[in-house]
C-alpha cells in the first residue's frame, strides 16, 4: 500500500495493521527525531545522566532502607530495654538481674546502633542531594526540547498518515451548523449533560464530530436503618415452673429515595448523504471473536433463528419487509433487525461490506472489536465507540515534558499510537461500507472566521474543571452548562453555570412488626439532594498561530488582546488547546 486508496479502505482492518500503523509510528517517530535535533539535546549525554540518577535513586532506596531497619532496631531494643526494666524494680529479687542487660542495651543503643543511625543519614542525605543535583542538571538538559512541544502535532501527524481525514483544530459553529443544516444533526445533548472532550473534522469532506460527555440523570438509592429491641417473656420450664426469660431482635427497614447519579458517555456523529430513506441501530451482540467453541456456533445460530422468525412474522402479517442476509455470521453480530428498508439496507452493506464488518466485529488483535452500537437515522450515523471513553484525545505538550529523553520518546509515540487507533477504529465501521467511502457532493459552507462553538464552551469549562465553578454547598459533582455572547469576531464571553446538589441529612421512620408483637419505629437516615447552582463568566477565543504570524494570526492577536483589556482578564492565567485559549473572569 502506498496511499490510502479507496480499494485499500475497503478492507479497513488490513489497510491499518499492514499500512496506517506502521506508517504513523513512523511519521511519529521522524518528527520527535526532527524535535531532538532542533533542540539541540544530546541524547547520549541525557542517558547517560540519566543513569547516574538511575544509580543514585537505587543508593538513595538502599539507604533509605537501611535506615528504617536501624530505627526500627533502636525501637524495638528500647521497649526490651524498658520492659526489663520495669520487670526488674517491680518484682524485684532475681528479677533485678534483668537491670543488667537492659543497661547494656541501653548503651550499645545509645553507642553503636545511634553512631551507625548518623552514619546511614549522612549518607543517605548525600546521595538524595546528589539525585536531586543530577535531576536539576537532567530537566536543564532536556528544557530546550520540552519547549518544542506544541499543541496540535496529533492533528498534523494524523493527516499526514491518513490525508483522506482532515481533523479541526477545536469544533466550530459553522461545522455544527453543517451537521446540523445538512444532515439533521441536532447539536443539544440535553441540559443533564456535559461534553468534556471533542473534536471534529471531515473524511474526503463528510463531516463528523467524537463527543464525551457527561450524562446526569436522577436515580435512586435504598438507604438502611436498624433498631435493637429488648423484652421479657413468660416461659414454661420442663417442669412446669413459669420463668421470665429477656429476648432481644434487631429490627431493620429500608426506604428507597432520589439519588444524583452521573456516569460518561461517548458518540462519533457522522453525516453522509447515502440512503437517506433508511434507518436502523445495533449494539453489541457479545458474540464476535474468533471463538469457534461449539457453544458460540450455538449462540449465534440462536440469533439467526431468532432473525429468522422475525422476517417470517413481517412475511406473514405485512407489518415489515426483513429478509435474513446471506451472510449468516453478519446477521447474527451486527444484528440490526429495525432496519425499516430491505433494499436500501442491502445497498449499504454489500456482501463485501458485510465481510469487513464480520472482520472488525471479531477483530482482538488491531482495534478493538465489538464495542460500539451504530445507529442510522436518515443521514445522520451515530456510532458508541466504548475505547472512546478511555482514549486521550487532547495532545497537551505538558504530556511529554520530561528530564529522561527516552522516556519522552516512549511516551509521545504511545500516545500518537493511541490517539490514531482511537479515531481510526471510531471511523472503521463507517469505512467497512462502499458508499459511505464516497465523497460529498452536497455544498459546504465552512467559510469565515472560525467561531467556537457552545460544544467547545462546555469542553473549555470542564477542562479548568468544577472546582472552578461548583456552589459552595454542593456535594455531587456538576454539570457545566454554558450561554455566550460573541465580543468580537473570534472571541466569546462565556456564562458557566455549574448545577450540583446540596445534602441534607433526613430520618424517616419505618414502623416493623417485633417479635415481642408490637410495632417499633425504626429510623432510617437517608440524605435529601437539592439542587443548587452558580454561574461564573470565562472568555474563549481562537489563538493565533505563533509560528504563522500572518495577517490573520495578527487579527485574531489583537482581538484576544482587546478582549481580555476590556473584561480585566489576567493573560498569564489563560489555558490553551490547539488554536483555541480560554480564561476565567
Amino acid at each position: 500500500m502506498t496511499d490510502s486508496s479507496a480499494s485499500d479502505l475497503g478492507h479497513p482492518l488490513a489497510a491499518y495493521a499492514d499500512h496506517f500503523a506502521p506508517r504513523h509510528a513512523a511519521h511519529a517517530s521522524d518528527y520527535f527525531d526532527t524535535l531532538v535535533s532542533l533542540s539541540g539535546v544530546d541524547e547520549l549525554e541525557n542517558a547517560r545522566l540519566v543513569g547516574e540518577l538511575r544509580e543514585l535513586e537505587r543508593a538513595a532506596s538502599s539507604y533509605r532502607s537501611a535506615r528504617n531497619a536501624r530505627v526500627a532496631a533502636l525501637v524495638i531494643g528500647a521497649l526490651l530495654a524498658l520492659g526489663a526494666t520495669v520487670v526488674a524494680l517491680t518484682v524485684q529479687h532475681r528479677a533485678l538481674l534483668l537491670l543488667v542487660p537492659a543497661v547494656l542495651v541501653s548503651a550499645v543503643l545509645a553507642t553503636k546502633v545511634r553512631a551507625d543511625l548518623a552514619r546511614v543519614n549522612a549518607l543517605l542525605g548525600d546521595a538524595e542531594c546528589e539525585r536531586d543535583a543530577r535531576r536539576d542538571m537532567a530537566w536543564k538538559q532536556t528544557e530546550p526540547l520540552n519547549r518544542l512541544h506544541s499543541w496540535g502535532v496529533a492533528r498534523l501527524l494524523l493527516e499526514r498518515t491518513f490525508p483522506d481525514m482532515r481533523l479541526d483544530p477545536y469544533v466550530t459553529a459553522s461545522r455544527v451548523a453543517d451537521l446540523q443544516t445538512a444532515y439533521g444533526f441536532d447539536p443539544q445533548l440535553g441540559d443533564a449533560t456535559s461534553v468534556t472532550v471533542a473534536q471534529s473534522g471531515s473524511f474526503r469532506d463528510n463531516p463528523f464530530v467524537a463527543v464525551r460527555f457527561l450524562r446526569h440523570w436522577m436515580g435512586s438509592r435504598a438507604y438502611n436503618g436498624s433498631l435493637h429491641i429488648q423484652w421479657t417473656e413468660q416461659v414454661r420450664t420442663s417442669e412446669g415452673q413459669w420463668v421470665t426469660q429477656s429476648r432481644s431482635e434487631t429490627l431493620t427497614a429500608s426506604v428507597t429515595k432520589p439519588f444524583p447519579e452521573y456516569d460518561e458517555h461517548v458518540a462519533f456523529v457522522y453525516g453522509h448523504e447515502s440512503v437517506p430513506g433508511l434507518s436502523f441501530s445495533r449494539t453489541s451482540t457479545w458474540l464476535s471473536g474468533r471463538n469457534e467453541s461449539r457453544f458460540a456456533d450455538w449462540r449465534k445460530d440462536r440469533k439467526v433463528k431468532k432473525v429468522e422468525r422475525l422476517a417470517r412474522r413481517d412475511l406473514v402479517t405485512g407489518r415489515g419487509q426483513l429478509t435474513v442476509m446471506a451472510n449468516r455470521e453478519f446477521e447474527a453480530l451486527f444484528h440490526a433487525v429495525d432496519r425499516t428498508n430491505e433494499i436500501d439496507f442491502r445497498l449499504l452493506f454489500t456482501p463485501l461490506a458485510q465481510q469487513e464488518m464480520v472482520s472488525l466485529l471479531n477483530d482482538r488483535q488491531f482495534g478493538y472489536g465489538d464495542d460500539f452500537g451504530f445507529t442510522k437515522r436518515g443521514s445522520l450515523n451515530i456510532l458508541e465507540p466504548a475505547h472512546l471513553l478511555r482514549a486521550g484525545l487532547e495532545d497537551n505538550p505538558r504530556l511529554f515534558w520530561r528530564y529522561d529523553v527516552a522516556d519522552a520518546r516512549r511516551r509521545f509515540l504511545s500516545f500518537h499510537a493511541d490517539y490514531f487507533k482511537a479515531l481510526y477504529f471510531s471511523l472503521a465501521p463507517l469505512l467497512a461500507i462502499p458508499l459511505y467511502r464516497e465523497r460529498r457532493t452536497i455544498p459546504m459552507a465552512l467559510a469565515g472566521v472560525p467561531s467556537s462553538s457552545w460544544w467547545e464552551h462546555e469542553r473549555v469549562a470542564n477542562t479548568f474543571g468544577e472546582a472552578a465553578f461548583h456552589h459552595s454547598a454542593s456535594v455531587t459533582r456538576n454539570v457545566l452548562k454554558t450561554s455566550a455572547v460573541q465580543v468580537n469576531p473570534s472571541v466569546h464571553a462565556v456564562d458557566v453555570t455549574a448545577y450540583g446538589y446540596q445534602g441534607f441529612s433526613r430520618v424517616d421512620h419505618v414502623s416493623v412488626r417485633g417479635g415481642d408483637g408490637n410495632l417499633h419505629s425504626v429510623p432510617v437516615p437517608w440524605t435529601e439532594y437539592l439542587g443548587v447552582h452558580r454561574t461564573r463568566r470565562m472568555l474563549v477565543g481562537a489563538a493565533a498561530d505563533p509560528q504563522a504570524a500572518g495577517p490573520a494570526d495578527h487579527q485574531l492577536a489583537r482581538n484576544w488582546d482587546d478582549a481580555v483589556r476590556q473584561y480585566g482578564a489576567d493573560p498569564a492565567a489563560a489555558i490553551g488547546r490547539d488554536s483555541l485559549v480560554g480564561v476565567l473572569l
